[in-house]
């Protein structure tokens, strides 16, 4: 299988699942090179020890042993790394029956034969149990250590999981999980900015107990009503047209969340998504610098 090939497939598969053999065996020159053709060669040789019922004091076997300490030396390392415990015990058996003589009963060929098929099955099978998600690259960098900026952790340290989450939902397709992570972000943001502003984003119906929360055209219309001139200072004026700014922003979250409240849709597709997380984005980081 091409490296095309093998991408095609993994983006192809639901859910973007690949099994590690089928990682290793196109790109790993350790696993064709020590594992196939170290066990082809083992087995070839044990098979014309088997046939010429070789003594044990043949030069062949030594050849052998050697082989098989270099192979159970690479498989170990695929083992201590990816958690392959059913090949790692069948290392430690062969390991004690040709090396340790746990078993004083005398060893042939034909056993080895059978111990080192049993490895090559247990670890072709295991590797075939590991599955690991394909990110697309364009995708990458929303998978891990996204950020909205440094200024942003500094004031919203509280919020740093939910960005991240929503990035890594968007780079698995999840985009409506996303949005989601994202309307937590934009609660503690809005309530952030009205809080600054005396706006409330809550509100009590008279004659009724029951609260019930604003939608974005009356929060967005109780902040401009705070920020509007006249202005009785430059500083006044030049704090008012930063916060426009941010008006600016919420006002493309408005537009990009697409439902009159501040909670999401029932789905969002990944034009969407990625539409609400750049604005969201922009919004938040300029709020954690005014």
């Amino acid at each position: 299988m091409t490296v095309p090939q093998l991408l095609a497939n993994c983006a192809a598969r639901n859910g973007r699942l690949v099994s590690q053999m089928e990682i290793m065996v196109p790109f790993s020159a350790s696993y064709a090179l020590v594992v196939s053709r170290g066990i082809g060669s083992i087995q070839t040789l044990l098979k014309v020890l088997e046939t010429e019922k070789a003594p044990p004091n043949d030069p062949a076997w030594e050849t052998v042993i050697i082989q098989i300490q270099e192979l159970l030396s690479a498989i170990g390392l695929f083992c201590s790394h990816l958690n392959l415990e059913s090949t790692a015990d069948q290392c430690q058996r062969i390991k004690g029956r040709i090396f340790e003589r746990t078993n004083p009963e005398p060893i042939e060929a034909a056993e080895i034969i059978n111990l080192i098929t049993d490895l090559r099955q247990r670890f072709e099978d295991e590797l075939s149990r590991i599955d690991f998600g394909f990110i697309p690259k364009a995708k990458a960098p929303y998978y891990l250590g996204y950020s909205f900026g440094r200024e942003f952790d500094k004031k919203f340290p509280e919020l740093r999981r939910e960005v991240e989450d929503a990035a890594r939902s968007y780079s698995h397709d999840l985009y409506t999980a996303s949005v989601f992570h994202l309307m937590r972000v934009m609660e503690v943001g809005v309530q952030y900015f009205g809080r600054q502003l005396g706006v409330k984003l809550t509100t009590t119906p008279t004659g009724n107990q029951s609260i019930r929360e604003l939608t974005w055209k009356e929060i967005l219309d109780g902040i401009r009503g705070k920020i509007k001139g006249p202005y009785k200072t430059t500083k006044a004026k030049r704090r008012s047209e930063e916060r426009q700014a941010l008006v600016s922003h919420l006002e493309a979250v408005k537009e990009a969340w697409r439902n009159p409240t501040m909670h999401p849709r029932a789905s969002y597709d990944e034009s969407e998504c990625l539409n609400i997380l750049n604005h969201v984005k922009a919004f938040m980081s300029d709020l954690s610098v005014h």
